[in-house]
């Protein structure tokens, strides 16, 4: 969330479009422990975008070893949760989040 909100997407400024993102489908695998005391460091950004889609990958590291690794795949609807188009320039603004791995 906090992401979209450095680019201007957030959640607020797109529900006052009429927009919503949705999540559709999430997939974690889980690595290693992480206890209450660990410093926990969490990593986000797109994988993946379609015409009205796109793919989130997250992991979760403790000294830079990976705890949790995830992908969340979210849609675009409107007011009434019909799947809909983003708006204009949706994807051209999450471009910069946009990675092809965690280089």
């Amino acid at each position: 969330v906090r992401a979209l909100e450095d680019i201007g997407l957030g959640l607020d400024r797109l529900a006052e479009t009429g927009f919503q993102i949705v999540i559709t489908d999430v997939r974690l695998r889980y690595r290693r422990a992480v206890t209450a005391s660990d410093h926990v460091v969490v990593e986000s950004r797109v994988a993946a975008t379609g015409r009205a889609s796109s793919v989130w990958a997250q992991r979760v590291t403790v000294d830079d070893a990976a705890c949790v690794e995830g992908e969340r795949k979210g849609g675009i609807t409107d007011r009434t949760g019909r799947p809909t188009r983003p708006p204009a320039g949706f994807f051209d603004q999450l471009a910069p989040l946009v990675a092809a791995d965690w280089s």
